[in-house]
């Protein structure tokens, strides 16, 4: 997981500007969300759904999101993303709760 939060906050500054990285988190049923939010530039709404695509880049190397995606897949979990251009960016990191 240090991975995908390496790549989150790496985007954030480096493709969104940000300067303020916000982490939250909560517990929903049984899972555990964690919120990496951003007060950067955004994503352009044409660009939103391919973050996650290898290989798909704005200026880097266009894996570190997918990556990133494929990392929490692997503990069965589930990223998403919400963005307003201007406003920032936040991921939503959906983990299940072990039992």
């Amino acid at each position: 997981m240090e991975i995908v939060f390496n790549n989150l906050f790496e985007n954030a500054v480096d493709h969104g500007k940000a300067d303020t990285i916000y982490i939250t988190s909560e517990r929903i049923d049984d899972n555990f969300i964690i919120y990496v939010k951003d007060n950067g530039k955004g994503i352009q709404d044409n660009k939103i759904n391919k973050i996650f695509d290898i290989g798909y880049s704005t200026g880097s190397t266009g894996f570190g999101l997918a990556i990133a995606k494929k990392i929490v897949e692997a503990h069965n979990g589930k990223i998403s993303v919400t963005s307003k251009e201007g406003k920032g960016t936040t991921f939503a990191i959906i983990l299940p709760i072990e039992k």
